[in-house]
């Protein structure tokens, strides 16, 4: 696949000024262009990312299967069904890949736990908070190391703000399925009962629309390094353009 990023396209609809979009919105300089181009480009990277990861999670699977060092069932599939992704909170936690989520918990619970000492009998809304916050952070600086790796720099990276504000995210959404079950009286019930297709509809419309709204925080600026220094593409090497190389030289 060629990955080649037009660079009139990035400059005018993915660069960092492009990046905010409510006070943008209130100030009617956001168009219909821009937001088709900003939820294409979202759609993308997340095609591209999982293409990428699970590309390279079943290599090392068929590597270790092959050479005897574990068996298939060692190997589950890293993703979640799609079906599942109706809250942000079961995106991250059903659908997205979870191969940090045991070194990230840890993390997080070192932290709250013995840093700021609350007890970890604790089961107040506070506390999963206070960890789910410092799971995302450290998933945000984490990237950002990435990020630093390639140019760019602890300014200029977008993921630790990304990782952040699927925080409130998750926070917001909480608390309107709270105020919901409330006016419902589903929370008297023992369990919550299962969603019906127009909330999950609505819960899908949801979380589409606060990815879009919010991974360009973390993609653009990638888009921008790579647009600066010349070289337009996410994954620097051109499938089809080695495919051509190899094609002249056949013709020589």
């Amino acid at each position: 696949m060629d990955s080649n990023v037009d660079i009139d396209m990035t400059a005018k609809y993915m660069s960092a000024s492009n990046v905010p979009v409510l006070r943008r919105l209130y100030r009617h300089e956001l168009s219909v262009e821009e937001v088709i181009v900003r939820t294409l480009s979202a759609v993308g990277l997340v095609i591209g990312l999982v293409a990428v990861q699970w590309g390279g999670y079943l290599l090392f699977a068929f590597v270790s299967v092959l050479c005897h060092l574990s068996n298939p069932a060692d190997w589950p599939g890293p993703y979640g069904p799609i079906s599942d992704g109706y809250t942000l909170r079961r995106a991250w936690s059903h659908v997205w890949h979870q191969l940090n989520t045991h070194k990230l918990n840890s993390i997080s619970r070192y932290i709250v736990h013995d840093v700021l000492a609350i007890p970890r009998k604790s089961r107040s809304t506070f506390v999963g908070y206070a960890r789910l916050a410092c799971a995302f952070a450290m998933s945000g600086l984490m990237h950002v190391l990435m990020d630093m790796s390639i140019g760019l720099t602890i300014y200029t990276s977008g993921g630790l703000s990304f990782f952040c504000t699927q925080i409130l995210g998750i926070v917001v959404e909480d608390a309107v399925m709270k105020v919901y079950s409330t006016l419902t009286g589903a929370k008297r019930s023992h369990s919550p009962p299962r969603p019906s297709t127009v909330q999950k509809a609505i819960g899908f419309a949801w979380v589409c629309g606060f990815l879009v709204w919010t991974l360009p925080a973390y993609m653009y600026p990638l888009l921008s390094l790579n647009s600066d220094e010349g070289n337009h593409a996410i994954v620097p090497v051109s499938v089809i353009g080695m495919w051509k190389g190899v094609e002249a030289l056949r013709a020589v």
